[in-house]
């Protein structure tokens, strides 16, 4: 499959790399789907999915129910940078499943709903 990418969500993946660190041998790390699931759950609140959230009761945030990481990384944005994120995560999730050689196809299709919902709202 085929997507062409806007290049928003081209330089979030970018800026990702280059501001975060967030290296391929960084995402290599991340192997139980969290890329994935990050993702969807900005995909998500962007698109006005349904998301369980939950409170911290130590850092008083309240993230998605299945968010992969610390509540501190969960930023939701407006929802055009809300896709760029997800759009992105995605990008690193394909990449890091080709380096592994396994099929990307699920992932594509998700990257393939992000970027229509994103061309929606350029449109």
């Amino acid at each position: 499959m085929k997507i062409e990418i806007p290049a928003a969500i081209a330089a979030e993946r970018q800026r990702q790399i280059a501001a975060e660190g967030w290296t391929p041998e960084h995402d290599d790390a991340h192997d139980n789907g969290e890329l994935l699931a990050a993702a969807r759950m900005y995909f998500q609140i962007s698109t006005g999915g349904t998301l369980v959230f939950r409170q911290m009761t130590v850092r008083r945030k309240t993230v998605p129910l299945g968010w992969p990481w610390d509540p501190s990384w969960w930023k939701p944005k407006t929802p055009a940078r809300n896709l760029e994120r997800a759009g992105a995560l995605c990008m690193a999730e394909i990449d890091r499943l080709a380096r592994r050689q396994r099929p990307t196809s699920a992932v594509e299709e998700t990257l393939g709903q992000i970027v229509a919902a994103y061309n929606g709202l350029s449109a």
